[in-house]
């Protein structure tokens, strides 16, 4: 598979990812990975990083949206660029495939209501094997999932459960799984939506999960036990009232088969999304995840020094080909940047279990004028985040 890659911009990053966030054998397994990815795929990816140990293991995830065809390109629509062949053999890249074609179908209900899709891809699984073919689970952004305003419009989400899911598992939803799905959609408060599911066919057993944004931190624990969450929503709301205190959004994640999991990610972030240099709260919140133990004093460090950018005339060696190619078409109009930075940081929640934390780092390519990059940094701030929020 020749032409430019997603192992291109991966190693464009080899000199500014710390160690003790990701090691260098699981980068080169990410490069691995990205050499059977063209790089039109993308322009937005990153890292899931825990935090809580000394394991230098971090997953890996990238965004499929809509704008410059990256769509078509997962849905093999584009002429000469497309994913290796090699991947196309595993069922579940099938379903991806399949997907994806629906969705580029403007008769398709997705072709409205999906704005991206998110792969990831699970290192560990993948750890000492460069072999494997790798599989990721897939996350589905959509345009605001929320509460209808009466149960009989409930049928108005079958788009997902009946469509978006079945395509993307390669089976029809069981009934007792779309039943809890539906509910906890129908249950959420009025404000609140949720803004991914994820089709977590990589994970064993696969389940079904979604992202709720917007909510306000007393809503958790009344939502939760309104869809049968079976933890302790008293322990629960004290940590996200504590939480609450050092953040300034809250998103929960939630697993679902055909009962809610007990685990609870809650995405803490603040708004507007920035990385340490620009949001001076990073460091107390930071220092309470070491108090807690949480996080590791050396990952803490890693995690502030990891933000910044380069651009093709500060590292051209490292440049991908492509990007100098296309950047000397436009002249000396734009020049192809590398932003880098601090997303969110996930604390995993479950009754009678220690507390995790995982750092979702970001990476994102985009062309700016000279003009602009002579300005501050603060001029170089990503102009989307993590999620379809």
């Amino acid at each position: 598979m020749g032409g430019f890659l997603v192992s291109d911009y991966l190693q464009t990053l080899f000199p500014y990812v710390p160690e003790a966030l990701v090691s260098r054998q699981c980068l080169e397994q990410m490069h691995a990975i990205g050499e059977l990815l063209p790089g039109a795929l993308t322009d937005f990816f990153g890292f899931e990083c825990r935090l809580g140990t000394p394991d230098q293991t971090a997953d890996f995830l990238l965004c499929v949206e809509v704008v410059d065809r990256q769509r078509e390109v997962l849905a093999g629509l584009r002429p000469g660029i497309d994913l290796s062949p090699t991947l196309l053999e595993h069922p579940v890249w099938q379903q991806i495939r399949n997907f994806s074609l629906t969705w580029a179908d403007p008769a398709s209900v997705l072709h409205e209501k999906a704005l991206n899709v998110w792969l990831e891809f699970d290192m560990a699984e993948l750890e000492g094997s460069r072999l494997a073919l790798p599989v990721p689970s897939a996350f589905l952004g959509s345009r605001h999932i929320c509460n209808t305003a009466t149960p009989n419009e409930a049928h108005q989400h079958t788009w997902i459960t009946r469509t978006a899911l079945p395509l993307l598992t390669g089976q029809h939803l069981p009934e007792p799984v779309e039943n809890r799905l539906i509910e906890a959609i129908q249950r959420l408060p009025a404000g609140p939506h949720i803004f991914q599911l994820g089709a977590m066919v990589a994970r064993k057993p696969p389940f079904v999960r979604i992202c709720i944004t917007r909510m306000d931190p007393q809503q958790v624990p009344p939502y939760l036990e309104a869809i049968g969450w079976p933890g302790t929503t008293d322990e629960l709301g004290r940590l996200v009232e504590e939480l609450d205190g050092l953040v300034d959004r809250i998103d929960v994640d939630l697993d679902i088969s055909e009962q809610i999991s007990p685990r609870v990610g809650l995405e803490c972030s603040f708004d507007p999304k920035q990385s340490p240099e620009y949001e001076p709260r990073w460091y107390p919140f930071l220092a309470y995840l070491v108090e807690k133990s949480l996080c590791t004093s050396d990952k803490r460090d890693a995690l502030l020094r990891y933000s910044g950018f380069a651009h093709e005339q500060s590292d051209p060696d490292r440049w991908p080909a492509a990007l100098r190619k296309a950047s000397k078409l436009m002249g000396s109009q734009f020049l192809s940047i590398i932003t880098r930075g601090l997303n969110h940081v996930k604390i995993v929640y479950q009754s009678g279990r220690p507390l995790e934390a995982k750092a979702y780092l970001y990476v994102n390519h985009f062309w700016l004028s000279p003009a602009k990059l002579r300005q501050s940094g603060q001029a170089l701030a990503r102009p989307r985040e993590i999620g379809a929020k």
